[in-house]
């Protein structure tokens, strides 16, 4: 993959270990959502933990976020409503699988809840993150972790490149 020359970093400031969880203890697709809901709140920019749980369960049962090669991206569509001034993402891996609504059946172990202030800002997020996810090796990297720090700093470094931060 080419670099983006003078890209902004947004995962690196969305995104810090104490809003990851390796593993995510959860084994349903309700409590795997609402493990992530907490660990977001962990940021100190959630400004309604039941309203953005509600909100993220609601839009699962909508469409499920599910992508194929075990990877999902929960958001809520009410985009700002539950976010202070800055984005949270909170993300984790199970150490098994999960049913989580993948279109092809397979199982879900990587999980990434995406929490914005604005359409735009959730839509840049959304496609760093997912920019960042096509790549195998980091894919299998996150597998492998085994702290919230090392996953962080995995995605942290992935973005470094894409970017080309120097």
């Amino acid at each position: 993959r080419r670099p983006i020359p003078g890209a902004d970093p947004l995962v690196r400031f969305a995104l810090q270990p104490n809003t990851v969880a390796v593993p995510l203890t959860a084994s349903t697709r309700w409590s795997v959502l609402g493990e992530l809901v907490t660990l977001a709140d962990r940021s100190g920019q959630i400004t309604d933990t039941r309203g953005l749980y509600l909100a993220v369960v609601d839009r699962e049962k909508q469409q499920s976020t599910a992508l194929p090669g075990g990877i999902a991206i929960p958001h809520c569509s009410q985009i700002g409503k539950y976010v202070g001034e800055d984005p949270v993402i909170a993300a984790g891996r199970t150490n098994h699988g999960i049913p989580f609504g993948d279109p092809t059946g397979c199982l879900t172990d990587l999980f990434f809840l995406l929490c914005c202030t604005s359409y735009r800002q959730h839509l840049l997020n959304l496609g760093r993150l997912s920019r960042l996810l096509s790549e195998a090796t980091l894919i299998d990297q996150l597998r492998q972790v085994s702290t919230a720090e090392d996953f962080a700093q995995s995605l942290w470094n992935a973005e470094e490149r894409l970017c080309d931060v120097k």
